[in-house]
């Protein structure tokens, strides 16, 4: 029924305006700023009393097409600025071109000048009041006035959004509560590929915000915009080249409060023209950064008691010292050119992350009565991104647009000569539970109360891992939209909108993971060998190990380790670790045919490679009404999608992580299925006044499985009588999505926003646990041998989850008070999140009577919020400029999050609350265009902390210090 009257509609508007054609007429132009001659994006273009109007585009152009012949009064509106009207005869088919320049309601004097911070903020404000769904806009100038250590920390100081962190930084943005993996992130409109090891979020760590023409968080899709947008859609727009010779950049050095260290440097650099009489431009952004990103980690791990007065029992306390370094290197290069009848654009994007680690760990074992002195070096974890696109757009029959584009976007993730060493010596911990949860809590208690400390002497070298990992994300797709512009008379204009796209995803993951077990019996030959090759391993422990203390770093030092809390362990020498491990590895080279290498079930387990295939159209309209007051856009998307995937079917004996695998005796299963979806939307803008906006959205979304939920794996521990799969059948998830938004904007309110929303989510995934008892394998689809076994799958909830909330948000200027007051800048926002789901899972219940006694599951379920929601976020940042001086102070609160979800409450793990101060400074300085600035982020020194059931079962602490960053911003105009 949908794709009749969608079609009839089609049918009717095509018709229609193939009728008004050819005696109409066209209006096109573009809006600046009077003074500074910069575009405004978002600008309200419309004749009075009419329905014909437009917004601007991110270069400032607009464009009215399809408009009867006659004379008409066109007003330009932007808030922060003076309204224009503007007398326009419109000649039957014919085309006119007008430009305006708009002078600031601001008013300039020699104490207040319109700073980057006020124009950032008015851009910001007049995108979102002008576009057609519920989103948020980050301008460039906005993201340089903050200062964010990468794009994702820019996106958290929107509503709504919240960050997942990693070594002091934003890793993945969250957006209403739903996880990275559950959001689309696209540049330009090309989807970026998942740097996610098994799932389909998308890193931002490797992207400066600096290099971006702005950031746009759709809340709400619409028709012509993929679907895989559960929480919502980011899209980053690039840069593109204006007339005349222009260029910018900034440089920078650092100080990192955690490492103390002065080394930290950045550099951003932008380049533009336009050749050709303006027809051609080309613009070339280039990033670099070096930055010091250590930490100090506190980890505690808790296990079940049958103790009322204790359910959690402290197991493992591990501490951790972490030596990282991380650069980036970005590039982008946009050519377009313009001509009489469209445009071309070849638009480049990439970003390279390349993170240099040394963790050194020391972890009282007291589930095991051991002490643990480890050290892993990861020197090569690379993150590589990559996007490159060609569009056209051409002007068509009956005035239509139609465009075409094609792209190809990549990622790739390694991890490559990675070591990591296990030191350990056997002690006596005889603690009852409450001395060891008293401990797990105040760490400083701890050495003193273990019945024996460390003993270099007697740590042994157990083993080395050479764990590796390589995975590699292709995308190509086509894109097709064609939009024609029609009108009634004066008071009905829009578009009709139709297209189609097409995806092709190969994904490819390699996971090895070979260690040398250097304590056993078979593998001793080896320590001879190597102490008579290292003069420094002179000692041996009793039964011939290599011992920590022949090797000791005594210049190795943590300065403050846990803020002065504990101090850390002495470590081993770095040179005779390599030297050691060059020797294993020269080993294996000289003697190809010695396994002395063995391979873990881990190296299996995680491979997989397939692909993806999405074939989408879509019908859309939109509808102007009520002299451009009201805005009906109705649509529907079709989606279909095809996957196959190959994984590993196997299983390892003995249930040790060492069991020797010979990959090519094990067999690999392909599998695949398939999916589609109607996905009908309708979007809803009522603007009863000049300054009021109400909008309306009912659309639907999809979220697709995981990469490891997909996948055909089927895997099993003899020993330990449990496995883990993938369901190639899985359906994608989907959601309801209901949101009303009302908005008050004028010159003296800026903007004011309070919206709502509410998602009703249906099959969405979740990996589950469930007891396998004799003669049901085949409900699993598994082979007999995994009767009796607890497997790990994933399922489609049959339960549907449910999230809503609610967002306020105010944007202002403070330039009509007076002085020294007009000087002000201010942005606040809260939100408040609430979910609901139901987690399936089994419990293993033995019924009967000896001797018939029974193992039997039972299928249930337990209810709690989705993963990575939490309940409350909260903005607040407050700018002041004055002549050429600007500052920023900016704060930033979420409260606790699940961070996971177990089988039983016992086992969910939470962020704690975190808050954080950052402070901007600039200054102009005497030579034009130059700026000298300071950036200091993380002011307080908050650390991270995470739980386990409640805060005073800490699992985490990690301190990464206050960074400073000073340095010089130039403009050449």
């Amino acid at each position: 029924m949908v794709r009749k009257y969608s079609f009839l509609i089609m049918v009717l508007l095509v018709m229609a305006t193939f009728e008004n054609y050819a005696q109409s007429g066209s209006l096109t132009g573009i809006v600046k700023d009077a003074v500074t001659g910069t575009p405004l994006p978002g600008a309200n273009v419309f004749f009075v009393g009419t329905s014909v109007g437009t917004a601007t585009e991110l270069e400032g152009n607009f464009s009215l097409r399809n408009i009867e012949p006659g004379t008409y009064l066109l007003r330009v509106r932007y808030i922060g600025y003076k309204e224009i009207d503007d007398s326009i005869i419109v000649f039957p088919g014919l085309s006119s071109f007008v430009e305006y320049a708009l002078q600031s309601d601001m008013v300039e004097t020699e104490e207040v000048i319109i700073s980057a911070q006020a124009q950032g903020q008015i851009k910001a404000i007049n995108q979102q009041i002008s576009a057609r769904n519920i989103k948020n806009v980050v301008s460039a100038d906005r993201m340089q006035e903050i200062p964010d250590a990468n794009l994702a920390e820019s996106l958290g100081r929107l509503p709504g959004v919240s960050i997942a962190r990693n070594g002091g930084e934003a890793n993945q943005v969250i957006i209403r509560g739903l996880s990275p993996k559950y959001n689309n992130v696209s540049v330009e409109g090309v989807q970026m590929a998942s740097t996610d090891q098994g799932t389909r979020a998308v890193g931002l760590a490797a992207i400066s915000s600096n290099t971006l023409a702005g950031v746009e968080i759709s809340k709400a899709i619409t028709p012509d915009m993929d679907a895989n947008a559960l929480g919502g859609s980011v899209n980053l727009k690039m840069r593109e080249a204006k007339p005349g010779f222009k260029m910018d950049y900034l440089l920078q050095g650092g100080y990192n409060g955690h490492d103390e260290l002065y080394d930290d440097f950045k550099f951003t650099g932008t380049a533009s023209n336009r050749f050709m009489q303006d027809k051609l431009g080309t613009i070339l952004s280039l990033n670099y950064e070096r930055i010091n990103r250590g930490n100090d980690v506190y980890s505690g791990n808790w296990e079940k008691t049958f103790n009322e007065d204790y359910p959690l029992n402290g197991a493992r306390l591990s501490l951790r010292d972490t030596k990282e370094v991380r650069k980036r290197l970005g590039a982008t290069l946009v050519l377009d050119y313009e001509f009489e009848s469209g445009s071309i654009k070849f638009s480049n994007f990439y970003s390279h992350l390349d993170r240099d680690v040394t963790t050194r760990s020391l972890t009282y074992a007291l589930d095991g009565n051991r002490l643990n002195n480890d050290l892993i070096q990861q020197p090569e974890i690379k993150t590589d991104q990559m996007i490159n696109s060609l569009s056209a757009e051409f002007q068509t029959i009956m005035q239509s647009t139609l465009d075409l584009q094609f792209s190809h976007s990549l990622s790739n993730v390694t991890n490559k000569n990675q070591s990591e060493w296990a030191f350990s010596q056997q002690v006596s911990y005889d603690l009852a539970i409450a001395q060891r949860n008293d401990f797990f809590r105040d760490i400083n208690k701890f050495p003193e109360a273990a019945a024996q400390g460390i003993d270099y002497d007697q740590a042994q070298v157990v083993q080395l891992d050479r764990p590796t990992r390589d995975t590699e994300e292709r995308n190509y797709s086509a894109a097709l939209n064609w939009k024609i512009p029609f009108t009634f008379g004066s008071s009905v204009s829009g578009n009709l909108k139709m297209g189609g796209k097409y995806n092709y995803k190969k994904r490819v993951q390699d996971v090895t993971n070979y260690y040398v077990p250097l304590y056993e019996s078979n593998f001793r030959y080896l320590n001879d060998q190597l102490r008579a090759s290292i003069p420094e391993l002179v000692n041996s422990y009793s039964n011939g190990a290599l011992i920590l203390g022949d090797f000791l770093d005594n210049d190795f030092k943590v300065n403050n380790f846990l803020d002065g809390d504990f101090e850390f362990a002495k470590s081993a020498r770095l040179d005779i670790l390599g030297q050691i491990r060059n020797y294993i590895l020269n080993s294996i080279e000289n003697d190809p045919g010695h396994r002395m290498y063995i391979e873990t079930e881990k190296s299996i387990q995680n491979d997989y490679d397939g692909y993806e295939a999405v074939s989408a159209g879509y019908l859309m309209a939109e509808f102007n009404l009520l002299e451009n007051k009201l805005m009906i856009l109705p649509g529907v998307r079709y989606e279909h999608e095809v996957h196959k995937y190959s994984a590993a079917l196997f299983s390892t004996p003995g249930g040790s992580a060492g069991s020797d695998i010979d990959p090519s005796l094990i067999p690999d299963t392909t599998a695949g299925g398939s999916n589609e979806f109607w996905l009908p939307m309708i979007h809803i803008n009522f603007k009863p006044l000049e300054w009021l906006n109400i909008r309306f959205a009912q659309t639907k979304s999809l979220t697709r499985p995981n990469f490891t939920a997909v996948i055909p794996l089927r895997y099993l521990n003899t020993g330990s009588f449990d496995g883990r799969g993938g369901d190639p059948s899985l359906k994608p998830a989907s959601s309801w999505n209901t949101d009303v938004s009302i908005s008050v904007y004028s010159n003296y309110v800026g903007l004011f926003t309070v919206s709502g929303f509410y998602k009703d989510i249906k099959n969405l995934i979740w990996r589950s646990n469930y007891y396998i008892p004799k003669g049901t394998t085949d409900e699993f689809g598994l082979p007999e041998e995994f009767e009796k076994v607890t497997f790990s799958r994933p399922v489609n909830n049959k339960y549907n989850a449910y999230l809503h909330g609610f967002e306020v948000e105010w944007q202002t200027s403070f330039w009509y008070l007076p002085s020294p007051l007009n000087g002000i800048v201010f942005s606040i926002n809260y939100s408040n999140i609430y979910s609901e789901t139901k987690y399936p899972r089994s419990e293993q219940r033995r019924i009967g009577q000896f001797p018939n006694i029974e193992t039997v599951r039972i299928d249930t379920c337990r209810t709690g919020r989705m993963e990575d929601q939490p309940s409350d976020l909260f903005n607040f940042s407050v700018g002041y400029d004055i002549k050429g001086f600007s500052a920023r102070l900016s704060y930033y609160y979420q409260t606790n999050t699940l961070t996971s979800i177990g089988n039983f409450e016992y086992q969910d793990t939470f962020s704690e609350a975190y808050s954080r101060w950052d402070l901007n400074v600039r200054q102009e300085l005497p030579w034009a265009g130059l700026k000298a600035f300071l950036n200091i982020t993380n002011i307080t020194d908050t650390p991270d902390k995470a739980y386990k059931v409640e805060e005073t079962y800490i699992t985490n602490i990690e301190y990464y210090g206050m960074s400073v960053a000073l340095g010089l911003q130039y403009f050449f105009k």
